[in-house]
C-alpha cells in the first residue's frame, strides 16, 4: 500500500495500523470515548479541539493528540473497525497538508456509543456541504466547552429531540408579500444551556457567504425567508409546541465577515426596527478558503449584536 506521497510525506488519510492478528484488539478508553462522544454531539471536531473534551481523563495535549492518531489508524478493536476517520473534504482548502487535522465517526464507533447507550439517531451526522456542517460543528463545540469552562451544563440538541420525540425540522407558516406560506425550516443546530435551573434554548444559522441575503421568491431559500420564518417560530413562540420547550429562544447567526453580517442586521432593522431574539456575530476561517479554527471563545464571552436592542450576552442567564 502506498504510505506516502511524491513528495515523500506520509498520507494523512491512509490508515497505518501497528497492531498485529497477535496483539490483543484495541478496546477504547474513556478519554478516547469522551472524544468520540463530543463528535456524536457536535460532527466533525478538529484536534484543536477534541484534546480539550479529554481533559478531565487528565492527559496532556500531546497524548490526546497520539491518541487520535491511535484511534484513526487502528483498524483492530473490539467494535469491529477503526473508531475514528478523517474526512477527505478537509483536503479541499489551501496548504491542507500543514493543517490540523479533522475527525468524524466511523461504523465502530457507531457501533460503540449504541453499545453504551451513548448513541442518538437526533445527533448530527455528517452532511453536504460538508464545510457548512465543519463551521456548524466548531461553533456549538465551541460554546459546550465555555460552558464547561463556566461550571454550566450544556444540554446537546438530539436531547431535546429526543425528549419531544420530534425531528430538527419543522414545517413553519409565515407571511411573504401579504401571501401566507408554509414552507419547512430546519435551524442548523439546536441546543440549551442550564445555567443553575435557568435555562435558555438556542438555534444556530452558520452562514458562509453563499446563500443569497434576498431573492424575488420564496421558493428559495434566502437569509431574508429565514427571518421571516423565524418571526413566527421564535417570535411567535412555535418553537415551544414544535420542540416541548418551555424556555426562552434565541437565534445565534453567525458570518464570515463584518460586512455581510452588517448587511444583514440593517435588513433586520429595516424590516421590524426592533428585534430581542435574533442575535449576531462574526467568526474567522469560514470564508471561501477555510481552515480548521481555533476554538471560538469569543461566541461565549462577547456581547452579541441585536437590532434595535442592547446587546446580549449569552453566558448570563
Amino acid at each position: 500500500m502506498k504510505t506516502h506521497d511524491a513528495l515523500g510525506r506520509r498520507d494523512r488519510y491512509k490508515r497505518i495500523p501497528s497492531l498485529t492478528e497477535a496483539d490483543s484488539p484495541l478496546v477504547p478508553n474513556q478519554g478516547d470515548i469522551a472524544m468520540i462522544e463530543a463528535i456524536h454531539h457536535h460532527g466533525p471536531l478538529s484536534s484543536i479541539y477534541l484534546p480539550e473534551f479529554r481533559k478531565p481523563h487528565g492527559v496532556s495535549r500531546q497524548v490526546a493528540v497520539r491518541r487520535l492518531n491511535f484511534l484513526f489508524n487502528e483498524t483492530r478493536a473490539v467494535d469491529g473497525g477503526a473508531y475514528l476517520s478523517r474526512p477527505l473534504h478537509q483536503t479541499r482548502t489551501e496548504y491542507a497538508h500543514s493543517k490540523h487535522l479533522v475527525y468524524d465517526l466511523t461504523p465502530a464507533s457507531e457501533k460503540l456509543l449504541k453499545r453504551l447507550g451513548k448513541w442518538s439517531a437526533s445527533a448530527p451526522s455528517s452532511r453536504n456541504p460538508w464545510t457548512h456542517a465543519f463551521m456548524v460543528s466548531s461553533i456549538t463545540a465551541s460554546i459546550d466547552l465555555a460552558c464547561r469552562r463556566a461550571g454550566l451544563s450544556f444540554i446537546p440538541g438530539h436531547e431535546l429531540l429526543d425528549r419531544a420525540e420530534t425531528t430538527l425540522r419543522q414545517t413553519v407558516g409565515f407571511k411573504w408579500k401579504g401571501r401566507e406560506l408554509t414552507v419547512d425550516l430546519t435551524p442548523d443546530a439546536l441546543f440549551a444551556i442550564d445555567y443553575g435551573g435557568k435555562y435558555r434554548v438556542f438555534m444556530v444559522e452558520a452562514d458562509r457567504g453563499t446563500e443569497p441575503i434576498l431573492t424575488s421568491t420564496a421558493s428559495r431559500k434566502s437569509i431574508y425567508r429565514n427571518l421571516l420564518q423565524y418571526r413566527a417560530f421564535v417570535g411567535e413562540g412555535v418553537y415551544q409546541k414544535a420542540y416541548k420547550l418551555q424556555a426562552r429562544a434565541v437565534v445565534l447567526n453567525v458570518f464570515p465577515s463584518q460586512t455581510r453580517m452588517e448587511s444583514v442586521l440593517k435588513m433586520v432593522e429595516e424590516e421590524s426596527r426592533a428585534n430581542s431574539y435574533m442575535l449576531f456575530q462574526t467568526v474567522d476561517d469560514f470564508g471561501i478558503v477555510f481552515r480548521p479554527p481555533q476554538i471560538f471563545h469569543h461566541l461565549f464571552l462577547r456581547p452579541w449584536k441585536r437590532a434595535g436592542r442592547d446587546p446580549f450576552y449569552i453566558n448570563l442567564p
